[in-house]
């Protein structure tokens, strides 16, 4: 990695368009990211072949580039199918198993922020097939969150995760693998991720990666729900860009110049005058 060069990304899946929740992500990396003098990356998500489209990966690089966040990179986790071979096939064969157990049997398993509460039912089986399961060992039960602090996890809640599925590589997987690939160092990213920081720290410690530096900011919520892809009428558009920046710098606690009106000034000085400790030390908070 690059010494002191400050790398971080942005990496929204494309399964919809960009709404205003993700956008709160793209912003706050972004400015993060130049205010330090750094790099800001662009990943598309797209392991998920059945969600992804290529439509929705042109429109979220158009979105992204009218409001003037134009990446340092396009990275495509679908050019990198065999670089994730590659890094599978390091695991240690015991630390891994096969797992046979349904989506209606996990739903059934004890849930928490970190996913299934997953009770090793497969473990000695001694399956040849199923999602590849990786024994999560001796972990560090505690992170320092750049935003929220100190974040521990119960031990209670500790349970092996998926790194293959049956069809495609896990998410928690590819993340740890691309951010490597990319000299990732600084992760901004909302806080409903928070607890997967876990499962990624373990597997960059078995592959001796770097360990990164996280910050987790406020999830947007409308009312009591997380606002998502299906929020149709949450999807911004550079028609209005100024507005939804200003609204997201005051969502941020950002200064905002009352004497400055035009959105590449406002995005600079928003750049300039970046204060990383205003933001919300909360988990979520509404859009209104």
């Amino acid at each position: 990695m690059r010494d002191n060069l400050y790398i971080g990304r942005f990496a929204p899946s494309p399964s919809g368009k960009l709404h205003i929740g993700s956008f709160l992500s793209a912003i706050t990396s972004y400015i993060d990211a130049k205010h330090n003098n750094g790099l800001w990356k662009l990943r598309i998500d797209d392991i998920d072949s059945e969600r992804s489209k290529k439509i929705y990966s042109e429109s979220i690089i158009k979105i992204l580039k009218d409001f003037l966040l134009d990446p340092d990179e396009i990275y495509y986790q679908t050019d990198h199918l065999n670089d994730y071979i590659n890094y599978l096939d390091r695991i240690p064969k015991e630390k891994t198993y096969f797992c046979e157990c349904t989506r209606k049997i996990i739903s059934a398993l004890p849930q928490h922020d970190i996913g299934a509460i997953y009770d090793g039912r497969c473990l000695n089986k001694n399956l040849y097939q199923g999602a590849l399961r990786i024994q999560m060992k001796k972990i560090n039960f505690s992170f320092n969150d750049l935003n929220l602090g100190l974040i521990e996890l119960d031990k209670t809640y500790v349970s092996d995760f998926i790194v293959r599925g049956k069809n495609q590589f896990a998410y928690v997987f590819c993340c740890v693998i691309d951010d490597y690939l990319q000299e990732v160092n600084t992760v901004v990213r909302g806080s409903d991720l928070v607890f997967q920081t876990f499962q990624q720290r373990y597997l960059q410690e078995l592959f001796s990666f770097p360990l990164l530096s996280y910050f987790h900011h406020p999830v947007l919520y409308d009312e009591v729900r997380k606002i998502s892809k299906s929020d149709q009428d949450k999807e911004i558009h550079p028609d209005n860009r100024t507005e939804i920046l200003m609204k997201i710098l005051k969502i941020l606690n950002q200064k905002i110049n009352p004497n400055i009106n035009s959105y590449k000034s406002i995005l600079e000085h928003a750049i300039e005058s970046w204060d990383i400790k205003a933001i919300p030390k909360s988990t979520k908070i509404n859009l209104d």
